[in-house]
């Protein structure tokens, strides 16, 4: 599940998982348009978050550690 996350004032904070990686972008894109609020989406494998701004998206692949 790729799930959405806004930034409040206390940290991030969950508002809904999609199954679906374009629907979670939509849907974080249409929050963050409706509200102002800065929403994050994180991938089920948590290898990239896409943060929505602004109006504007960004994404980053995230570090991953290796077990020795």
């Amino acid at each position: 599940m790729f799930i959405i996350e806004r930034l409040t004032s206390k940290g991030w904070r969950q508002t809904e998982e999609h199954p679906d990686h374009d629907l979670a972008h939509l849907h974080a894109r249409l929050k963050n348009f409706a509200d102002g609020s800065t929403y994050r989406v994180i991938d089920p494998d948590m290898t990239m978050v896409c943060l929505f701004s602004g109006g504007a998206t960004e994404c980053w692949a995230m570090d991953q550690a290796t077990v020795a």
